[in-house]
């Protein structure tokens, strides 16, 4: 949330030189109009210089240089490199080798990160919220990396989402799961609070809350749970049967 509110005061007061004196490289392994340009047009407020290429055929990539050769060589020129490239996970790699800061642009059919926040920008200004939407999301929803990407930030404000879309286009199957995934952890969590907080005795037990709650398998919100740790989903098949609180 706090990002969004950044966001606000942005684009009340645009220009701003907090990057003066930086410089942005923008790479793009695959053409893009707007994305390009909205990484460009925000670097120039901000103050930075921008460089790059918007076209992989004008780079040594077409002599045979590696996307880690490229990430490291651009890094002695730049103090941040916005991507994006065509390989899914792509970004990932070339932020565990570059020694400077990766902003994903877009990798594959895999994620739009800032495409995304964007959206939950848009969505938090027209609706008021981020807390227990629908949320109908249509077409293109096996290759469109930005409705993964905007299910993954939604995870942690309930939403119900209802995919449509022809079957040859239909959402992943590991999102679905992801969703579900989540959605049960969550419940599992409220349930073994609800455990604890009738077992625990208020004067005696002077053990903390994430000491209580680890034998059941269950962390606090503190300790910031993610669907995708497998210690995190111990004890989810007990609630199996449980409703589901988003439609995947």
């Amino acid at each position: 949330m706090y990002l969004l509110e950044m966001a606000k005061e942005f684009e009340n007061h645009p220009n701003r030189e907090l990057l003066k004196g930086k410089v942005v490289a923008t790479l793009f392994f695959e053409p893009s109009t707007r994305t390009r340009l909205s990484f460009e047009t925000a670097a120039n407020r901000l103050g930075a210089r921008v460089i790059g290429f918007s076209d992989a055929k004008a780079s040594s990539v077409t002599k045979g240089e590696t996307l880690k050769d490229t990430i490291l060589m651009v890094s002695n020129y730049a103090d941040v490199i916005v991507m994006r490239h065509y390989v899914e996970g792509a970004a990932q790699y070339a932020s565990e080798v570059a020694p400077v800061p990766i902003v994903n642009a877009g990798d594959g059919a895999h994620m739009h990160p800032s495409q995304c926040l964007l959206d939950l920008y848009s969505i938090y200004k027209t609706q008021g919220t981020l807390e227990n939407l629908n949320i109908y999301l249509v077409g293109d929803l096996k290759y469109g990396r930005t409705v993964h990407s905007l299910i993954t930030a939604m995870r942690h404000f309930n939403p119900t989402f209802h995919f449509i879309a022809p079957k040859e286009l239909a959402m992943p199957e590991e999102y679905k799961i992801y969703c579900r995934a989540w959605h049960t952890l969550r419940r599992a969590y409220r349930l073994q609070r609800r455990r604890y907080r009738r077992r625990r005795h208020p004067l005696h037990d002077t053990r903390t809350e994430g000491a209580l709650l680890r034998p059941y398998g269950v962390r606090t919100r503190e300790e910031r749970v993610h669907p995708e740790t497998p210690d995190a989903l111990q004890g989810e098949g007990e609630h199996e049967d449980s409703a589901p609180a988003a439609t995947c």
